[in-house]
């Protein structure tokens, strides 16, 4: 599943002031999340992305994505439960000229998806119980 999200950064949004919006997620695996700073943000729009309370990018802590012109690829393996998977995007901006808009969107495996390294475990697990198997023949 994929879900996307825009935080329009007004220039009234200051540190003091943050702009959120939230995007509630299904239950899965967040797998993947993309944030991307258009051209003439200039450094001036800090991005910080929460999971419930937990702050999830960047991973550390009070910190800020600012940048220009340039898209966070971050991979992730969060587990989201059934319930409430409410992810909330921060911003604020130093530009008190200027609006912008940050782009956010994020990949969820669902649960009924299949999980690439669960299969390959199963696979090695069936080939080592063949090889188990003919050993035993000899």
């Amino acid at each position: 599943m994929h879900y996307s999200k825009v935080l329009p950064v007004l220039k009234t949004n200051t540190a003091a002031n943050v702009a959120t919006t939230t995007i509630k997620m299904a239950a899965g695996t967040l797998r993947h999340a993309s944030i991307h700073f258009p051209a003439g943000c200039l450094y001036k729009v800090s991005v910080r992305v929460f999971l419930g309370n937990y702050q999830v990018f960047p991973n550390n802590l009070g910190e800020f994505y600012t940048l220009e012109d340039y898209t966070v690829e971050a991979g992730a393996y969060l587990t989201l439960a059934p319930g409430e998977n409410l992810i909330t995007i921060e911003g604020f901006s130093t530009d008190a000229v200027n609006p912008h808009n940050i782009y956010c969107m994020f990949e969820v495996q669902s649960i009924e998806e299949l999980d690439l390294a669960t299969v390959l475990n199963y696979m090695a697990e069936s080939i080592a119980s063949l090889s188990e198997t003919i050993r035993g023949w000899f």
